[in-house]
Order: C-alpha cells, then structure tokens, then sequence
C-alpha cells in the first residue's frame, strides 16, 4: 500500500476507505508520518469513503500540520473530491486549490 521513493513516501489509497479498512488505512499513514517525509497521497482508484475513512484522513492531516510534513495529493477521485467538500473539509485536507497542484 505504501512505499519510500526518494524524499517523499507515497501512500496508495484504497478502492475502498470504509471502517472495513479504516485500521489498515491509518497504519498506512502512520508509517508515512513517520518517515518524516513529503507525503504523497494517490488517490485515483478511491471509490468509495465512508465517516471512518474521512476521519482517518481528516485526523492524518491535523498529525501532519502538528510535525509539519507537506501532504499533497496525486489525481484524487471524483468521489475525494465530492466528500470532503461535502462535508467543508476541503482546506482542512489540501483540497482547496487541487485544480492548481494536479501532478
């Protein structure tokens, strides 16, 4: 799910971000914020993101901010994109100004 590629660690989003793999997922961003790298998040293949998949990333980016790591996202769904500004989290997560940061 994840790996350390030069100086950012990358961290492959699941299809699914629900409670069934809300623990995996936080594990995974676990290792991430301890690498003590940039953090990429790809976020292509999400499909789907319930309340606890939301919460993990929401949480994520507040631990992030506390060791200011840079978090950025790579191609995040449409269904990323749609939850979050939903629920008007967008700036929280990096979200805001996507458009402009697309790699």
């Amino acid at each position: 799910m994840s790996e350390t590629v030069a100086q950012n660690f990358k961290v492959e989003l699941s299809e699914r971000l629900d409670i069934s793999s809300a623990e995996a997922l936080h594990l995974s961003l676990e290792d991430a914020l301890a690498s003590g790298q940039e953090i990429k998040l790809m976020g292509a293949d999400v499909e789907k993101i319930d309340t606890a998949g939301a919460q993990v990333l929401s949480a994520f980016y507040d631990e992030a901010s506390k060791l200011h790591l840079k978090v950025d996202w790579i191609e995040p769904s449409d269904t990323i994109l749609q939850i979050f500004t939903f629920l008007g989290l967008t700036k929280k997560v990096g979200l805001d100004d996507q458009e402009q940061r697309d790699d």
